[in-house]
């Protein structure tokens, strides 16, 4: 049977061993895809531990683990603005951002700034 790695991954061990830190996160994403675990929706495992230690960490009721931050900005932005609402983005950025607004049914608005603000 598998180990289950379920703890929360130390800070302390980064800070002195950046390498065997990213070995542990290493073990624990090749566990999980073993596992075959890879949603809250089967139980007690990494992706539920993880946004419930997150969830702890920031004081708050719930957390949610997404697959990008492109699934984040449009989350956070789908929660905060109506259908066409029209949101101000930099006019030099990744693609994810308008994409992200056009995905939460909002108007990118391109935004430039010049030397003196």
């Amino acid at each position: 049977m598998m180990k289950r790695f379920y703890s929360t991954l130390d800070p302390k061990v980064y800070l002195s061993s950046k390498k065997k830190f990213e070995q542990q996160i290493l073990d624990r994403v090749n566990n999980s895809l073993k596992s075959g675990e890879l949603f809250r929706y089967s139980g007690n495992n990494e992706c539920s531990v993880m946004e419930r230690n997150y969830a702890k960490l920031v004081n708050t009721k719930h957390a949610l683990g997404l697959n990008s931050c492109s699934s984040a900005l449009m989350l956070g932005l789908k929660s905060i603005i109506n259908d066409n609402d029209k949101v101000l983005m930099p006019a030099f950025t990744f693609v994810a951002v308008p994409s992200s607004i056009k995905l939460a049914n909002g108007v990118p608005v391109l935004v430039n700034i010049t030397k003196d603000l």
